[in-house]
């Protein structure tokens, strides 16, 4: 299991925001972004994300690793099992502490939509 290595707070327009670094990836917990996570339960590398269309290997992550998810409200997340928004979908309208067996070190590419 990864660990934090370092932790800092930040003043946003008036929202405080807690960056968290770890394995060179970062993950701002704020409430009005998307975060996806290595692992299940929200465990292991992140990315904090706002709205729009991501390929895995774009952002940074290495493909087939996404296994969790924390989704802000009135937000929905479409999974995509290949690059390039193709491939069976899986829509999320709620944060998923584990994304299924069907999508678990699967998702090539997401759409995040606020």
């Amino acid at each position: 299991m990864s660990s934090w290595v370092q932790t800092s707070q930040f003043l946003v327009e008036d929202v405080y925001l807690r960056i968290c670094e770890f394995d060179h990836f970062h993950a701002i917990d704020a409430p009005n972004a998307a975060i996806i996570y290595q692992h299940a339960n929200y465990q292991g590398k992140a990315k904090t994300l706002l709205p729009g269309k991501y390929d895995i290997n774009d952002i940074g992550i290495e493909n087939d690793t996404l296994s969790s998810i924390k989704v802000p409200n009135d937000w929905e997340v479409t999974l995509y099992l290949h690059h390039n928004f193709t491939g069976d979908t899986k829509v999320f309208t709620s944060s998923s502490s584990y994304v299924g067996n069907d999508f678990n070190d699967q998702t090539s590419s997401f759409v995040l939509e606020d």
